[in-house]
């Protein structure tokens, strides 16, 4: 149970992130799994291209320079890619995340224990930096009060006294 209570918007994007959230580990889980597989793959062809190549006489030298011009021409290959990225709209993220995590999820439940004892220290430190530079003492005080007491007695000495008249209140001059 949250120790917030979230209005409706906030609890939607509340949802919404922890719907992306457990997305992202999902896609991360997966790639390294796949990574892993084709890495053993890669690795196995590698090696038997190797053998084959100093079964038929290349030396070790021409086969690093080989691997360097493989390495070399996948990275710009891999450059020149590009991805398209599809943004859903806001009504969709919302329905598919109330179908995947439900419509209760909690912000703190995206964080580590680590990292929500991480950001409680640093918002003390915050509100300690605040209220230092925000404090008020008893000068602050007087300043105040003095300038409220000078207020007033400027109004009374030079705009006067209201009084009540026939057409509503009217300033009345203090010597009368």
């Amino acid at each position: 149970m949250s120790k917030f209570k979230y209005s409706k918007g906030e609890q939607e994007i509340v949802n919404v992130l922890a719907y992306q959230d457990k997305r992202l580990n999902a896609l991360l889980n997966e790639e390294s799994q796949y990574e892993q597989n084709i890495l053993l793959e890669v690795d196995e062809c590698i090696s038997e291209s190797e053998k084959l190549l100093k079964r038929i006489g290349f030396l070790e030298k021409d086969i690093n320079r080989m691997k360097k011009e493989v390495e070399v021409s996948h990275k710009v290959r891999k450059s020149n890619e590009k991805d398209t990225i599809v943004v859903s709209n806001w009504e969709t993220l919302h329905n598919r995340a109330k179908c995947e995590v439900g419509d209760q999820c909690e912000l703190e439940s995206l964080f580590s224990s680590e990292e929500l004892s991480n950001n409680q220290i640093y918002i003390q430190i915050m509100n300690a930096e605040y209220n230092m530079l925000h404090q008020l003492d008893m000068v602050d005080f007087a300043i105040c009060t003095l300038a409220g007491v000078i207020a007033g007695a400027v109004d009374i000495l030079l705009i006067g006294i209201p009084h009540r008249s026939k057409t509503g209140l009217k300033a009345k001059p203090l010597s009368d």
